[in-house]
């Protein structure tokens, strides 16, 4: 197993659009070359400890999946395309149409002419 190699920048927050932003970036070496992570998000409160701790996991998430050795990348995208299927919402409720009557009014009566699917010689 290679040794943990990740040169982290210090975490910033910044303010976009008058929201908190935190960002992180990292980079590391692979065998295609320098590759460059830039992980942000936007807080509603950055103080307040249950809102930021759902992003720390989903940031740890992040450099776990970069750290994956290539041979067990495809076991690990299964794994999680599986975990997303799961856990998508169902389908929408469609609701029936309502079906619309409406009254008629009898004007007078009709009655139709037999007709013989038998031809009379």
């Amino acid at each position: 197993m290679k040794p943990w190699s990740l040169s982290l920048s210090k975490p910033r927050l910044e303010t976009i659009g008058g929201d908190p932003v935190l960002t992180v970036g990292w980079r590391r070496q692979s065998s295609e070359g320098d590759l460059h992570h830039l992980y942000a998000y936007r807080f509603t409160d950055p103080f307040d400890v249950t809102s930021t701790a759902p992003i720390y996991s989903r940031l740890f998430g992040h450099l776990i999946l970069d750290e994956i050795p290539d041979l067990a990348l495809p076991e690990v995208l299964e794994l999680l395309a599986n975990a997303w299927i799961f856990h998508q919402p169902g389908p929408p409720q469609i609701e029936a149409p309502k079906v619309r009557s409406i009254r008629g009014k009898v004007t007078k009566r009709y009655e139709r002419p037999a007709y013989s699917l038998v031809e009379e010689e």
